[in-house]
């Protein structure tokens, strides 16, 4: 099967992209986008593209910072954050979910997986 993005001809890895294409989505949110940069002082970047803070001289994934607050304590152990649309740098109202474990994670993942075919 040949990757989904338009004049692609290399072989599907993930979500019907090639490897290429599907890490650059990971990245930036889109096969065809530029990478996202974050402005200067802001805090960092994962090579992943997950937004890090520095809070207290402690650094912090800023999805996980959210949920904590919004939780208004600490995550329960093992709990994970989903990212609705997979776009790692947003996270306006209703797009991260807070998971219990990585087992249900992945099952909004295949779920959302389903939804595209």
């Amino acid at each position: 099967m040949k990757c989904k993005v338009e004049n692609c001809e290399n072989k599907v890895s993930s979500r019907r992209m090639c490897g290429a294409h599907y890490q650059k989505w990971r990245r930036a949110g889109g096969a065809n986008e530029p990478k996202l940069k974050m402005p200067a002082g802001s805090g960092g970047m994962t090579h992943e593209g997950y937004i890090l803070l520095s809070i207290n001289g402690k650094r912090i994934y800023e999805h996980r910072y959210l949920a904590e607050k919004a939780l208004g304590k600490p995550l329960p152990k093992g709990a994970r954050i989903h990212h609705m649309g997979e776009r790692w740098d947003n996270h306006g109202f209703g797009k991260l979910v807070i998971c219990p474990d990585e087992e249900y994670h992945q099952l909004l993942h295949r779920r959302m997986e389903a939804l595209e075919d």
